[in-house]
Parts: structure tokens; C-alpha cells; sequence
């Protein structure tokens, strides 16, 4: 009678979460495959502004620096379109093969880690239900309003980008201040 060697446990898995924007990039990695969460920081990656070459070095850069994950989530400014979002995964497919990849929008990141809204607010709190409504305000490097009703519609408003808009945004504050400071220079 011959021994049967034990199954192989199989490895715990790591999640990595990577939010991209016009000021910076974060990946965290966590699971149960890690004695603790890792945290880095990158720079800035909008998929609007990024040419395929510039995109695999950002993706490439983050997969050097962080552990192997067993599933990647990554939301990125400019991500807006299906055919954005096919692009964001291929090329995460090029720094991670083989690794399942959810991408979409910076957007949609934000607002999945807002809080559910609580209705009626003035209701006891036994008698209030939770709806998934969720609003984010993003005022940043750009700006905009992204919402999501109970029955899963999406509404945006801004997040055009520096060109077009992105009122009372980090940019727009400052190219405000640079035209007043020019303006006053040339009536002094």
C-alpha cells in the first residue's frame, strides 16, 4: 500500500486595488495571503493622457513594487468607455498574465467607497432601510459629480478634464490664480 501525499493547500489569495488619477496612483494589495495590507504610491496615470507605451510602464512599475495578485480592480481617470476599459485590461494583462482584471473609472471607485444612504433620515433608526444610493463630489486635480441610483443608473456631471472644464477643480484654482497674478503683472 503505497502513502497518498496530502493535497496541496492552495496559496491564500491577494487582492490588489489600484486608484488612478491626475495627482496620483494608489495600489494596495490585502488577503489572506499577506501578514498585512501594502500601500504604495505612483504617479499620476489618466488613460485619456497615456499612450500605450506610457500605460505598460505605469502598469509594469506597479507590478514590480507590489506583491503577485491572485485578482486586480483597477479604476482610472479617462476610463469611460467600454472599449477604455478593454484597453486598461490588456494592457494590465501584459503586467500581470493570466490575473483576472476589473477595470473601470476613477469615478466609480470613488463612489463604491461612499456610504449607502439610510431613508427616511428622520425615521427611528429601526424604522430606516438602507438603499444603495450613492453620490460622489469629486474636487481634486479635476472635478465632477457621479451618482448612482437604487436601480443601478448611473449621472455625471463635469469630469471633462482641464481642457473643457473641470470647474473648481485643483487645476482650474490654480490657472484662476496664474491669469489673475499675469493680469495684475501687466497693470503694474
Amino acid at each position: 500500500m503505497t502513502a497518498t501525499p496530502p493535497a496541496a493547500k492552495p496559496a491564500a489569495p491577494v487582492c490588489l486595488g489600484i486608484e488612478a488619477g491626475g495627482t496620483r496612483t494608489v495600489a494596495i494589495a490585502a488577503g489572506p495571503g499577506l501578514d498585512s495590507p501594502v500601500r504604495r504610491e505612483f504617479g499620476p496615470a489618466n488613460l485619456f493622457l497615456l499612450d500605450e507605451r506610457q500605460l505598460a510602464h505605469r502598469l509594469r512599475s506597479i507590478a514590480r513594487a507590489m506583491p503577485r495578485p491572485d485578482a486586480i480592480a483597477i479604476g482610472m481617470a479617462g476610463a469611460r468607455t467600454d472599449e477604455d476599459r478593454a484597453r486598461l485590461r490588456a494592457a494590465a494583462a501584459v503586467a500581470w498574465p493570466g490575473v483576472s482584471c476589473h477595470a473601470t473609472n476613477d469615478l466609480e471607485t470613488a463612489l463604491m467607497a461612499a456610504p449607502a444612504a439610510a431613508w427616511p433620515r428622520r425615521a427611528p433608526r429601526a424604522e430606516r432601510r438602507t438603499i444603495d444610493v450613492r453620490v460622489a463630489i469629486v474636487s481634486g486635480t479635476g472635478s465632477c459629480c457621479f451618482g448612482r441610483g437604487a436601480d443601478g443608473r448611473t449621472a455625471r456631471v463635469g469630469g471633462w478634464g482641464h481642457v473643457l472644464g473641470d470647474k473648481g477643480s485643483g487645476y482650474d484654482i490654480v490657472v484662476r490664480a496664474l491669469r489673475a497674478i499675469v493680469h495684475d503683472s501687466d497693470r503694474a
